[in-house]
């Protein structure tokens, strides 16, 4: 039921399942996967680890290769990666970097990187690379609901899946949002009347500001009176897509 469960399932599925098939004459781009100091992988199931072009701010990221497979040592403090991508289609204008993700047997995201890893072009290494990765917190006991919510490439807050313009809420309640931008470029979330986030960077209040990739949380406590109240992102040109509707939970 959660988003971040029907992500994993739908861009890393081919790769948690198996390792891809590496052609001796193709080349990879090779390191490591390094987890915090002092974490675990215990509980983990699987990872995926993908190359990216992330060159343009509002254009989806292009995938051009991926590598993933099973967690097989829980005491493990980094997981080797070799991702194979056909030469003749970088183009070194280009700026491609890995997303990281590492899951439970649950499919909850357990970690991500949260900083952009560059690769193959302007410099950047394609092999001995070192991808780390932070925790993704565990949900606060007092949080009495999560809304996942993912804000991806093609400029759409999205849940399980879908585009997501309504929330239903109840006056009262804590929740706690998790939002996974996946994007690999800025997005922000606000909560606030329209007349406010209509106006392109505007913040308010209550929300998250601009962050390029990763999971970002917001807790937040429904007033008695959410008439008017929306959210959106607000990054210039992302509004139009990306707003909606707060409404009182049946």
């Amino acid at each position: 039921m959660r988003t971040l469960r029907t992500l994993l399932l739908s861009i890393g599925a081919m790769a948690l399942l198996a390792t891809p098939v590496v052609a001796e004459d193709e080349p990879t781009v090779n390191g490591r996967i390094l987890l915090p100091d002092g974490a675990s992988l215990e509980g983990a199931a699987g990872w995926t680890l993908m190359v990216q072009d992330t060159s343009l701010a509002d254009a989806p990221a292009v995938v051009i290769g991926a590598d993933g497979g099973a967690v097989d040592d829980p005491a493990a403090t980094e997981i080797p990666f070799a991702v194979p991508f056909d030469p003749a289609a970088i183009d070194e204008s280009a700026t491609y970097t890995l997303s990281a993700r590492i899951v439970s047997d649950q499919g909850d995201l357990l970690f991500i990187n949260d900083t952009a890893i560059p690769v193959l072009t302007g410099g950047a290494p394609t092999d001995d690379v070192d991808a780390p990765v932070v925790a993704v917190e565990a949900v606060p006991a007092d949080a009495a609901r999560v809304i996942e919510i993912e804000a991806d490439a093609a400029l759409r807050f999205l849940q399980e899946g879908e585009p997501l313009t309504e929330i239903p809420v109840t006056p009262g309640e804590t929740v706690l949002f998790r939002i996974d931008n996946t994007a690999g470029f800025a997005h922000n979330f606000y909560i606030g009347a329209d007349e406010v986030l209509a106006t392109p960077s505007a913040t308010t209040e209550v929300g998250l500001a601009d962050w390029d990739s990763g999971v970002a949380e917001l807790e937040w406590v429904v007033p008695d009176d959410i008439e008017g109240l929306r959210f959106a992102c607000t990054v210039p040109g992302h509004y139009t897509i990306m707003q909606g509707d707060f409404t009182v939970a049946p």
